[in-house]
């Protein structure tokens, strides 16, 4: 990911200082779910990756695969949906001062936007690539990220001609797709499939409680319209957190129901 995010800074400076700027402001909000629950899952699980091996019990270790993809999923798909409906509320409130101005938010907030489409993926990245590296493969997910790397530059090149720095992020997101299917395959090649029907409903379930949540903060902005940026910040993300874990947990979604547990503690 290093990488590819040196890539677009290269690419945004054919477009000039500015789309360099309006990059680096958007990429600091992308980094944060990817390195709090992407990096940290595939972190905490390689011990027992490895461990799971070294018992020659791979169906343990898909087991964890799939977990582990359900875990992030959990957590990093409302982000992705509160940067897509809330990121000029969200880059306003942080930056919006002197030479900043409103115009500099909604641009910024369009490219955060465009990235929020990658999060899903990037933040699934590492931990697939951790299940390769407990079975001893090293090589299979640099290849995978040499042609990821190169699916994002061309994707990105292309598209910011007509785009401009969003089409860099949208870049990065199809660079992303192809390097978590790959992984995926590879890796279901090895273990065999590796997510089965429960865990594909609770993908749905997150899935459809970000649809509901981010249905819910569009309205609440709506209704707020005329109040301070920060304002509709706080009560946005209120909304999107308040739909999401409420629709989750009455849907029966495991973490949902881990997350209420911890909380009675």
């Amino acid at each position: 990911m290093e990488i590819s995010s040196i890539i677009d800074t290269q690419l945004a400076s054919l477009l000039g200082s500015g789309a360099v700027a309006t990059l680096r402001y958007a990429q600091l909000f992308q980094i944060l779910p990817i390195s709090l629950f992407g990096v940290s899952v595939a972190a905490v699980a390689l011990p027992e990756l490895s461990r799971d091996v070294t018992r020659e019990n791979k169906e343990l270790l898909r087991r964890r695969v799939g977990e582990g993809i359900r875990q992030v999923a959990y957590f990093v798909l409302p982000s992705a949906f509160a940067f897509a409906v809330l990121g000029p509320q969200l880059v306003g409130t942080l930056f919006q001062t002197g030479a900043f101005d409103a115009n500099d938010t909604a641009l910024v907030g369009g490219v955060l936007a465009a990235y929020s489409l990658a999060i899903p993926a990037q933040a699934q990245i590492k931990l697939l690539a951790t299940g390769h590296y407990a079975l001893g493969d090293t090589r299979t997910p640099v290849w995978i990220a040499a042609i990821a790397v190169v699916v994002s530059a061309t994707s990105a090149f292309l598209l910011m001609q007509e785009l401009g720095p969003a089409g860099i992020a949208l870049g990065a997101a199809a660079g992303a797709y192809v390097n978590v299917g790959l992984n995926a395959q590879r890796l279901s090649s090895k273990l065999g499939r590796l997510m089965h029907s429960t865990d594909v409903r609770d993908l749905s379930v997150s899935a459809a409680g970000c649809a509901l949540a981010a249905a819910a903060t569009i309205g609440v902005i709506h209704w707020i319209d005329a109040a301070a940026i920060w304002v509709q910040a706080v009560c946005g993300l209120l909304a999107m957190g308040f739909v999401y874990g409420g629709a989750t947990l009455a849907l029966g979604h495991p973490d949902a129901r881990r997350m209420m547990r911890t909380l009675k503690k």
